[in-house]
């Protein structure tokens, strides 16, 4: 239900792995912003299920035509992984 786009206008998927978070970002062309919805059969369960699992969320412009969707996720420390910081950008929908 939420896949569907039209040519030209992918959704991009980025993942950032900071020390002791993930950060997720979504960007998308619609102009319209989300919205916590009353729950139903059919859908509302997004924005309050990254809510309760972020320690952060939020909307933003993104350059260009659409939204930026993100949300910060705690992460535990791994013994051993001394890694640092990431950047994982993939394509999610072409």
């Amino acid at each position: 239900m939420h896949g569907r786009v039209s040519p030209g206008r992918e959704i991009e998927t980025w993942f950032r792995l900071e020390v002791g978070a993930l950060r997720i970002r979504v960007d998308d062309a619609c102009e319209r912003w989300p919205s916590v919805s009353p729950r139903s059969d059919e859908g509302g369960r997004g924005l309050p299920l990254v809510a309760e699992l972020s320690t952060s969320w939020g909307v933003s412009n993104r350059v260009g035509v659409g939204k930026s969707v993100w949300a910060v996720l705690a992460v535990p420390a791994v013994k051993g992984d001394h890694s640092g910081t990431h950047q994982c950008v993939t394509a999610a929908a072409r």
